[in-house]
């Protein structure tokens, strides 16, 4: 995977269940971490006398959904901007940027340094799911994960092509609505192991069929395994597949080909045997023959 698909796979989580065009997202971003600092400093008017003039837990989620929604750099503005309006209107003597009272420029400064710690590690998480979803779009093969109920959360761009179910549609759906498979030479249905019951990767038999969303029975090979938390506990299931089109044909086209060669074989050991037979046969005949000739010349 290189830079540049970690870059926007991370760029657009925040904004792709919008269908935002590409070319808007970062000023689509710029907007909601304006809104989401925006609204709650405007909330912390009204909170202002329900929490004692102590309105830094107002702020908060918006920092962090700043940091969420544009990284750390939205964090930090966000930490910023509502530092400074926080000290310019709920802190005397206000309106002024200058803090009167200790208690509050040290209540401020907690803020701020809080504010960096929850901006910092908010674009941290958000760094982290950008590179998991670009290292699963980035996968040469088919993935779809579910949640432990067995509902779909997610498909890569391999999968949405294999099944011919968009993301925004199987979302949601259960895995065997969306993933259907058939057993090649029965056409009975392939069981899908529930989420709780696996264990350990499971690979299926090779003689499976995936039914598309239009109908079409594409050969595949695949696989499933448990999501699994460090404690063990089984959180969902991700299946793996692929189209074995290809290498059925090449397998298929091999054993062909073996198949002529031991044909071939066949045939030149039954005329090596033909020729020895009729070999043998003309020696058996050749003392007959001379004493025809024998007899005939002496008459």
């Amino acid at each position: 995977m290189n830079h540049r698909n970690f870059v926007k796979a991370s760029a657009t989580s925040a904004v792709g269940v919008m269908n935002v065009p590409e070319q808007y997202g970062p000023y689509v971003r710029i907007g909601l971490v304006l809104l989401a600092s925006g609204g709650c400093f405007l909330l912390s008017f009204y909170a202002k006398s329900l929490t004692e003039h102590n309105v830094f837990p107002v702020l908060f989620p918006g920092v962090v959904l700043s940091a969420w929604i544009g990284g750390r750099l939205g964090g930090l503005v966000s930490t910023v901007a509502l530092a400074l309006g926080t000290a310019y209107f709920h802190m005397p003597p206000d309106p002024s940027f200058r803090v009167a009272d200790p208690a509050d420029l040290i209540r401020l400064g907690t803020f701020i340094l809080s504010g960096m710690c929850v901006a910092w590690l908010s674009g941290v998480l958000k760094e982290n799911h950008g590179f998991m979803m670009a290292t699963l779009t980035s996968i040469g093969e088919g993935v779809i994960a579910a949640d432990c109920h067995g509902r779909i959360r997610f498909l890569n761009p391999i999968a949405v092509s294999l099944t011919g179910w968009s993301q925004k549609d199987a979302k949601g759906l259960p895995l065997g609505e969306v993933f259907q498979s058939v057993y090649a030479d029965t056409n009975a249905s392939v069981p899908i192991p529930a989420p709780d019951m696996l264990r350990e990767e499971i690979s299926l038999p090779e003689n499976i069929y995936l039914i598309s969303k239009s109908g079409n029975k594409i050969p595949i090979d695949q696989s499933f395994a448990p999501v699994q938390t460090d404690s063990g506990r089984i959180v969902g299931s991700i299946l793996v597949f692929r189209d074995a089109t290809r290498r059925r044909q090449t397998e298929a086209a091999l054993l062909q080909a073996e198949r002529e060669r031991l044909q071939a074989q066949r045939m030149e050991a039954i005329g090596r045997l033909a020729g020895g037979l009729a070999h043998d046969f003309n020696n058996l005949l050749t003392p007959f023959e001379a004493d025809r000739q024998w007899g005939t010349g002496a008459h």
